[in-house]
């Protein structure tokens, strides 16, 4: 299952770069239940959804994904949680809210990484 939920993924990425948005959210979609029907979580594949969503305009969609993704990523694996919240960003700063993007986490410290605070 995981490898038919690879490929769908793979293909949503591409439909994307080719200018083809709604195939891309199809396959990114089927992604998700695929992967959730295998037992994996889809934590990246959420963010990538939640930026197209915004990407496309439609801001509060994708941010509802992020934050799923976001929350995935928190309770699972917590080291991953910097790509949700690069995209959460993106998506802010395209819909035009400088100020949510300056809150976010990634733009208001200098790391994610506690190690990495004295850097």
């Amino acid at each position: 299952m995981w490898g038919l939920a690879h490929s769908r993924w793979l293909l949503g990425h591409s439909y994307f770069e080719y200018g083809h948005p709604d195939q891309a959210i199809e396959a990114l979609e089927e992604t998700i239940r695929l992967g959730e029907a295998g037992g994996f979580v889809p934590m990246t594949t959420r963010s990538d959804l939640g930026w197209i969503y915004g990407g496309l305009g439609a801001i509060e969609r994708g941010l509802k994904q992020i934050h799923l993704s976001l929350a995935e990523t928190e309770s699972l694996l917590p080291e991953w949680r910097s790509y949700p919240l690069v995209i959460q960003a993106w998506v802010h700063l395209g819909g035009g809210d400088l100020a949510a993007a300056e809150a976010d986490p990634v733009c208001s410290q200098p790391s994610l990484n506690p190690a990495w605070q004295h850097l």
